[in-house]
């Protein structure tokens, strides 16, 4: 989890598929770390969680940290698809 805010500061992405699940760091704290950070505006790159956990307090959770959509495991590709495509549209 700590390797990722580092990942995120050099590459420029569009876009973050963030487990919600990460070792050390996990994603929600890890969400609310990109999302308030000061420097190289990556705070508007849209994250979408990831996560297995479907219960309607998680999903709020991981909205509340600064997620903009959330996905539970399993998916189908398309429904990572879809949500890729309405989140970067």
């Amino acid at each position: 989890g700590a390797m990722v805010l580092q990942e995120v500061l050099n590459n420029g992405d569009d876009i973050i598929l963030m487990d919600v699940n990460l070792p050390n760091l996990n994603g929600i704290q890890l969400t609310k770390l990109i999302k308030e950070f000061p420097f190289k505006n990556i705070k508007k790159i849209p994250i979408i969680g990831i996560t297995a956990n479907a219960y309607q307090e998680n999903i709020d959770q991981c909205l509340k940290a600064g997620m903009d959509k959330v996905l539970i495991k399993p998916f189908e590709k398309e429904d990572l698809l879809k949500i890729l495509y309405k989140t970067l549209r």
